[in-house]
């Protein structure tokens, strides 16, 4: 679920929003950085961008300790980010270099030398949890170097999660205006508490819903329907004209 960041025109006339030429620059190469609080999902998040990449074959676990970027001991023992890791994948013509930060406290000065180098950076918010003090600590450091950023909600199956008050702590958290890209899709669960599934999202720029594939299904194998085919409520609907 993707959130354009959106800072204060206060803030931008100051240039600390400026979008860097680096993300359009000259040759094919981008430097995406993943950067978030701890528990959020980056290593997670990084696995699954690999596998729809076809960088690698099967997408590893943090509790299994076979993932790409967390490739130390320490860190394969204790299930969290110690230090910031690179790898790399094609993308619609394009070499993506992806880096992995940590997102302890204890970590920072790993997350300050990698959005040095970035053109352009993944903020990953728990839909659960929402936006947290590590969250204000990362997004500092990307906007002191002037990296353009997107957030990505994620965790949207788990219980409790809640769209729109993750993307609202954006908001209160780090002082700027949420652009919603995408809108999330529930079914009911077919209960008497009249609970509802998440099941996919409906992209707002692109016009397009999406359904997960069931679990075990051939990678790629997912529904699209046009959003117009849709009944639209009338937040969905405000969204879609914002972006529009």
């Amino acid at each position: 679920m993707v959130v354009r960041l959106v800072l204060p025109a206060t803030l931008c006339r100051r240039g600390v929003c400026r979008l860097s030429t680096r993300l359009f620059g000259s040759g094919n190469t981008r430097n995406v950085g993943i950067i978030a609080h701890i528990d959020a999902g980056k290593t997670t998040t990084t696995e699954r961008m690999l596998l729809l990449a076809g960088a690698v074959h099967a997408a590893g676990e943090v509790d299994s300790g076979d993932t790409v970027t967390d490739f130390l001991e320490q860190e394969r023992e204790r299930g969290i980010t110690i230090q910031s890791a690179a790898t790399s994948f094609g993308w619609r013509g394009a070499a993506v270099s992806l880096i992995d930060t940590p997102g302890h406290i204890d970590f920072t000065v790993e997350v300050e030398r990698a959005v040095r180098v970035l053109d352009g950076a993944v903020l990953i918010v728990d839909a659960v949890a929402g936006a947290q003090a590590q969250t204000e600590t990362v997004w500092r450091q990307a906007r002191r170097h002037g990296v353009p950023a997107v957030a990505f909600v994620n965790k949207m199956d788990r219980e409790g999660a809640d769209w729109e008050s993750a993307a609202s702590s954006l908001a209160t958290r780090l002082q700027l205006r949420p652009l919603r890209l995408q809108l999330p899709l529930y079914e009911p669960a077919g209960t008497a508490d009249g609970a509802q599934h998440f099941v996919g999202a409906v992209d707002l720029v692109s016009g397009v819903a999406m359904r997960w594939r069931p679990r075990g299904a051939q990678l790629g194998t997912g529904s699209r329907s046009e959003v117009c085919d849709l009944e639209l409520t009338a937040a969905a609907a405000a969204a879609c004209e914002a972006v529009s």
